[in-house]
């Protein structure tokens, strides 16, 4: 007689025994998880980028990343307060460079779910709340620095993630057609057709 273990085997869907095998590889799991992630920064990429990728401030051109900070020393102590420090700009006058250095007595207050840059969600729905963002909505907020043209990189990575995903699904989804087509074509008119089709596939 087969035990419990066997009959859930025996009795189990292929659906079952493919989620009990997935469930047992680690790595599979994780990298569920990052992809499921990733689609899901892809999806909501105008909410999660602080600024559109329009916006741009060219006297701020290849601006350094400005660091996260999370509270600040008062004279009550620490306390939490979400912020960046702003710029101050020097120009070279041998090299024409502009040089950046943080300006530690001007804060530029960060918050979450901030009114921002205008946009439409999956190109139907108008908002303007993004997930975090300067208060001030013309102050710069570089986490990840700045291009050329002042634009932030930050938040072109993460419209940029929605290029990337949807190259692998189009792939998918062209070979997928162009397989069922050929095949079905191959199939139906056999022969001589079938053997070009299967060579040319080759």
């Amino acid at each position: 007689m087969p035990n419990e273990a066997e009959s859930r085997i025996i009795f189990a869907s292929q659906w079952q025994l493919i989620w009990w095998r997935f469930r047992k590889h680690k790595l599979a799991l994780v990298s569920s998880v990052v992809v499921i992630l990733i689609y899901f920064v892809a999806i909501f990429a105008e909410f999660l980028a602080p600024f559109t990728t329009e916006r741009k401030i060219p006297k701020l051109a290849y601006a350094p990343p400005q660091s996260l900070h999370f509270w600040e020393n008062t004279e009550d102590g620490i306390q939490f307060d979400l912020f960046v420090y702003n710029y101050t700009t020097e120009i070279d006058t041998l090299s024409l460079k502009r040089n950046f250095k943080t300006d530690t007595t001007k804060k530029i207050p960060v918050r979450f779910f901030v009114k921002g840059d205008p946009y439409h969600l999956f190109g139907l729905i108008p908002l303007e709340r993004h997930f975090i963002g300067p208060v001030d909505i013309k102050a710069p907020m570089y986490l990840l620095g700045a291009d050329r043209l002042g634009r932030d990189l930050f938040s072109r990575i993460i419209y940029g993630t929605r290029v990337s995903m949807s190259i692998g699904l189009v792939g998918v989804v062209l070979s997928l057609v162009i397989g069922v087509l050929l095949g079905g074509i191959s199939g139906y008119y056999g022969g001589t057709t079938d053997m070009l089709i299967q060579r040319l596939v080759e």
